[in-house]
């Protein structure tokens, strides 16, 4: 399911497009007034109207036009005008200096990226995590893309993230041993969660914590040792490898083989 538009924005602070608007009526306000007392034959929604032409340009007309129309038809001096002229200028200057501004920051300020990263593992229905991405973690993940299969890489190392970027890959960054991290990265309803990390402990740390989230995982580990691997059968591992012993069994195989 791919992020909409309205999904990612419902994530983004709004506090610029409020102070703006807040901004934009206090001008509207304040201008209605100043062309009120400054034309007395013009009743507030005439006056209104005026403004409004400043700060939107409605049907293409120009505020400085009107006036300098009026002032000739009206018998009113022009400088008797000039502050509703300045008035104009001046509100336009704010207003779009200020979305400007706001424009900005807006961009600055967020990652449209991550946000829809977060979008999609809030909406999968069935993932995999995969903790760690080094090299047993690579080639994880290169099989999941290859198979189509949902997937979020969990790593702390910030520096990979052009490497995600690059192959595409669903990606948060943090601890895999903290429980917070993990409920981010979608383990209340995850299908499958890969320890790759070649740090017995982190892992066996890794698999206590996301038992206490979701006990119907399934939890896939990597060991280093035999003590280890029993170490994370006992704490809730499904299944654990020792890539080490596996290679060097391969290679014996393969030797006889011959």
């Amino acid at each position: 399911m791919k992020a909409t538009e309205h999904d990612i924005i419902g994530d983004i602070n709004f506090r610029y497009l409020v102070i703006m608007l807040f901004l934009v009526l206090v001008a509207f306000l304040l201008s209605t007034l100043l062309v009120k007392d400054i034309i007395p034959q013009l009743n507030y929604s005439d006056a209104a109207y005026f403004v409004i032409t400043v700060l939107f340009d409605v049907v293409g007309i120009d505020m400085s036009k009107v006036v300098y129309s009026y002032a000739l038809t009206s018998g009113i001096k022009f400088d008797v005008l000039l502050p509703v002229l300045i008035a104009d200028g001046m509100i336009k200057i704010v207003v779009i200096g200020f979305a400007l501004a706001g424009l900005v920051e807006f961009i600055s300020s967020m990652n449209i990226r991550d946000k829809i990263i977060r979008f999609r593992i809030r909406h999968y229905k069935r993932m995999v995590i995969v903790c760690g991405y080094g090299g047993l973690g690579e080639k994880i993940c290169d099989e999941l893309s290859l198979r189509r299969v949902d997937f979020v890489v969990l790593d702390k190392d910030t520096n990979k993230r052009e490497i995600f970027i690059a192959k595409g890959y669903n990606y948060l960054f943090g601890d895999f041993t903290d429980k917070k991290v993990l409920r981010e990265a979608g383990s209340a309803k995850a299908s499958t969660i890969i320890f790759s990390n070649g740090d017995d402990l982190e892992n066996t740390i890794g698999i206590m914590a996301v038992r206490s989230i979701n006990s119907q995982i399934k939890v896939i580990s990597r060991g280093k040792s035999e003590q280890a691997k029993d170490n994370m059968t006992y704490v809730g591992a499904d299944f654990c490898i020792i890539p080490e012993i596996t290679t060097g069994n391969s290679i014996g195989e393969a030797l006889l083989g011959r």
